[in-house]
């Protein structure tokens, strides 16, 4: 009798313990959600455009970026996703973010393809210093003051809805993932589009084509 009630008693012990280890947990999930949700713009604007960005958290932390910056006479569009989940991949997001806006900061005139490599020096660096195996899918665009697109990297495909044919074209990507090597400098070219009146660029991340009804 003596034995099962203090077994009874050490297994209370440990369902409170590991009660309070799980609401510290998910603490620090809300947390991190909060921050990484934080960082995304709450409002974007580009002059002479309508435009729409929504990113909706699942449950766990997880890597989807975007932002739009302007920088000098250059309106930016960024959009990238973290390799896997939970809070590493929101801390290579975090890293990110932080990363781009001080390379605009420093250099306002720089283009698309140095701007993903000078982001990809510190991401790899600060990678390898976490221990994580984490990359980043990244596409940086910047519309020029003549209202010409200029976009590099290695992302999910751009969409552009041409109004005057009601046909949809395909940028697809070419260039690389950051935070593999430092030096990715070769490896990314620029190229260009340019909008008319009524068409529509889609960018977007792989939480829509990955998407699933539980219903």
């Amino acid at each position: 009798r003596r034995l099962y009630s203090n077994l009874e008693a050490m297994v209370k012990d440990r369902t409170q313990k590991l009660d309070r280890a799980v609401q510290e947990l998910w603490g620090e999930m809300a947390l991190a959600k909060k921050i990484q949700t934080a960082l995304v713009p709450k409002q974007v604007a580009l002059k002479g455009c309508d435009v729409a960005a929504v990113m909706q958290p699942t449950d766990q932390v997880g890597g989807d970026y975007y932002d739009v910056v302007r920088a000098k006479d250059t309106d930016w569009i960024l959009i990238g996703d973290a390799s896997g989940h939970g809070v590493p991949a929101g801390l290579v997001m975090m890293m990110c973010q932080t990363a781009v806006r001080t390379a605009l900061h420093e250099d306002p005139t720089i283009g698309p393809d140095r701007l993903l490599s000078t982001v990809n020096r510190t991401l790899t660096e600060n990678i390898r210093l976490l221990g994580e195996d984490k990359y980043m899918t990244m596409h940086a665009l910047c519309r020029t003051p003549d209202g010409r697109f200029r976009f590099s990297g290695m992302h999910q495909d751009i969409f552009i809805y041409r109004a005057a044919t009601g046909r949809v074209e395909t940028l697809e990507p070419s260039g690389c993932f950051l935070g593999l090597q430092e030096d990715i400098s070769g490896m990314l070219d620029v190229r260009s589009f340019e909008l008319d009146p009524g068409d529509t660029v889609l960018l977007y991340t792989d939480g829509i084509t990955e998407a699933k009804n539980d219903e």
